[in-house]
């Protein structure tokens, strides 16, 4: 089993995003049977963002928790994916692929970095 984890935009429409990362999510899961796929939108909604209409009220704590959660999981994971098309990244994708980056230059067994869109594997 892999554990992958899906970079996709959060920020602007956080509806449209939430909903299109979990599409994404199921597909990959669909598509490689041994792949567990961590989409971190179903985590932020549901776990520390819960209930808050729209993102200009969250707090600082929030955001930290948020930034610490990816922190962990992205120091376990095998499969980093990129849920955009290339240039299409947000800020916050810009900053988590930098991570994976810097981990995978800091160790012996690299995380993967793919890129799989909605529109197809790129």
């Amino acid at each position: 089993m892999k554990l992958v984890y899906l970079s996709y935009p959060y920020k602007g429409d956080i509806e449209k995003n939430t909903r299109n990362a979990r599409i994404l999510g199921q597909i990959l899961m669909r598509d490689h049977p041994d792949w567990f796929v961590i989409v971190p939108h179903t985590a932020i909604d549901g776990l520390i963002f819960d209930h808050i209409p729209n993102s200009d009220q969250v707090t600082l704590s929030q955001h930290l928790q948020a930034i610490e959660y990816e922190y962990r999981v992205l120091e376990v994971i095998d499969i980093f994916v990129i849920g955009t098309p290339e240039g299409e990244e947000s800020e916050g994708m810009i900053w988590e692929l930098g991570y994976v980056n810097h981990l995978n230059n800091n160790r012996k067994k690299k995380i993967e970095i793919i890129r799989v869109t909605l529109g197809g594997e790129k």
